[in-house]
């Protein structure tokens, strides 16, 4: 009789070291979830047993591959990433390793359809000017069903961690000078808002104000002269110069600016001058001069036009004068 060796064993592997060969076992069942269209869902469960242990999940009696709205097939943790109508059904895991298998309890997906609202923009983010090492801050509201999500952009670039409804950059540079937008989104669409432009001031683009108002100040007729401490609005400001007399810089280069405004014809009693320029500029002198003569300023209350934070003046003269800012350079007159 020819060889004399011992017959190969066919029964089942034995685990390495002698660990005790144990078939997989579920100790938590996947739960059953229900979900709104378009929302993502996860159902899981907990297995033990001798490693390694593989996963396949079914919906009834169909096998399940990874896909653009399903995840984690072939895992303990079987995840729908944007819950449709069409997955909505009866869920379960077959659990296998060399030594046998378990079968899951079921677990049902229910999808509720929703009459959800694609976010729209009822609010935009505004365009801005800031000088450098101001802050500038950005917001967009909108409307439709929560939860929203958000992400902004420069320059068309996705800005890392910018994911609120506002944005705000600090310590303003001239390199931030660009044009901001943001996408907002919810589970039944986008909006994507205008663009907003950031403008980056400097001394030689801040706006000196000056103007005659006439005989009471823009949008006050009737009401007596401001005193000190009182104030105009910005949109009060900015139309004082547009306000006969017209503007004439004198000088807008040299260490001292000087600013011209001539008389109305034929000139009327009490009537007034205004200056107003950016509080950063603190001149070492500021004077209005009439007929040869200097004339008292008044110090209003500051005003803020366009995020610039100015200091304004008044004095009342019938004669033509110049304002004179000294110890400034390039000061524009807009």
């Amino acid at each position: 009789m020819g060889g004399g060796g011992t017959p190969p064993t066919t029964g089942l592997a034995q685990p390495i070291g002698g660990l005790e060969a144990v078939a997989p076992s579920i100790s938590s069942q996947p739960p059953s979830r229900t979900v709104t269209q378009g929302l993502p869902a996860t159902m899981a469960l907990i297995a033990a047993g001798t490693p390694p242990l593989s996963y396949q999940w079914y919906k009834d009696t169909n096998p399940l591959t990874d896909d653009a709205v399903t995840a984690g097939t072939h895992t303990n943790s079987l995840t729908f990433i944007n819950a449709q109508t069409g997955q909505a059904g009866t869920y379960h895991c077959v659990v296998t390793n060399a030594y046998g298998e378990a079968i899951s309890d079921n677990a049902f997906l229910t999808v509720n359809t929703s009459a959800g609202l694609p976010p729209t923009i009822f609010s935009q983010p505004q365009s801005k000017n800031a000088p450098v090492g101001a802050s500038a801050s950005f917001t967009c509201l909108a409307n439709g069903s929560s939860p929203f999500t958000y992400q902004w952009f420069r320059n068309d670039v996705a800005m890392v961690g910018q994911t609120s409804n506002f944005l705000t950059i600090n310590n303003i540079q001239p390199a931030d000078a660009a044009d901001y937008n943001v996408i907002v989104t919810n589970p039944y669409g986008t909006a994507t808002s205008n663009k907003a432009h950031l403008t980056i001031i400097t001394a030689q683009t801040l706006p000196v104000y000056l103007g005659n108002g006439g005989t009471t100040a823009p949008g006050r007729e009737g009401e007596p002269e401001p005193q000190a401490g009182s104030t105009y609005t910005a949109a009060e400001l900015k139309a004082l110069v547009q306000v006969f007399p017209q503007v004439n810089p004198v000088n807008r280069s040299a260490a001292q600016g000087t600013y011209e405004i001539s008389a109305p014809s034929p000139p009327t009693n009490n009537e007034y001058r205004v200056l107003a320029f950016p509080a950063s500029f603190v001149p070492g002198a500021l004077t209005f001069t009439s007929a040869g003569a200097n004339l008292p300023m008044t110090q209003l209350a500051d005003t803020i036009v366009d995020g610039i934070n100015y200091k304004v003046y008044r004095t009342v003269s019938r004669s033509a004068g110049d304002f004179t800012i000294a110890g400034q350079t390039a000061i524009n007159v807009t």
